[in-house]
């Protein structure tokens, strides 16, 4: 089954700014290069204030970039929006998605993840143009063929004490039930990593080293491309 058999059957600055923006004219070269600067410009506008003050702002602005820079979108996150407004706690990720979708023109296909009905409830109040499917995420993941993602975003389960290596593991867990359908050149980011060796991603940044892909940008939020 593919994800748009599961999910859509219907038709449905300032300086951080500044930094983020450049990349854009440089790798994109298409006919609305205005339009999509102007769309980055917009999201710093909005989510500075809310975010520029956090760790994840960097990884953030590094994410919209370059997803503004690609004509068709297909973005996958495990765990959801579960509480309004937590931007220093939570990040509210699937706040931006559903900002991208909102404002972004093309064909625009998000999907959030979580086990936990009360979230889920949250976010779909919250996140209109975003699907919210209440779902373990390793077995629903397993179970997705011929996707064309360009984010895996993995935030489903807490880095807190005495669940840290649970919280690894099953990060690992989600990365491997989908890594065979993942295109080259899809983004996968982690949330909350505090250092190399702690965090969210510790031992997805350790895989994935293993097989020669490295960070594109390391900061609390971790990103990599598929090769």
């Amino acid at each position: 089954m593919t994800l748009d058999d599961l999910l859509f059957t219907s038709a449905e600055m300032q300086q951080i700014g500044i930094q983020h923006l450049a990349p854009i004219v440089d790798i994109s070269g298409h006919a609305d290069m205005t339009e999509r600067v102007s769309l980055f410009e917009s999201f710093v506008a909005e989510f500075e204030p809310l975010l520029g003050h956090t760790p994840r702002w960097e990884g953030f602005c590094f994410i919209v970039r370059e997803l503004l820079s690609r004509d068709t979108l297909r973005i996958l996150e495990t765990g959801t929006l579960r509480k309004v407004g937590n931007w220093a706690g939570d990040g509210c990720s699937t706040k931006i998605w559903d900002w991208i979708k909102e404002h972004k023109v093309g064909d625009i296909q998000i999907v959030s993840l979580d086990s936990d009905r009360q979230a889920c409830a949250v976010a779909r109040e919250e996140c209109k143009h975003v699907w919210v499917l209440c779902k373990d995420s390793i077995t629903y993941l397993r179970n997705i063929t011929d996707v064309q993602l360009d984010l895996v975003y993995l935030d489903s389960y807490d880095y807190s004490p005495g669940r840290e290596t649970n919280a690894c593991m099953h990060q690992v867990a989600e990365l491997a039930s989908i890594w065979e359908q993942l295109p080259s050149g899809c983004l996968i980011a982690s949330d909350d990593s505090h250092n190399p060796d702690q965090g969210k991603p510790a031992l997805t940044r350790r895989l994935l080293s293993m097989l020669g892909i490295e960070p594109l940008l390391d900061s609390y939020i971790v990103v990599w491309k598929k090769p």
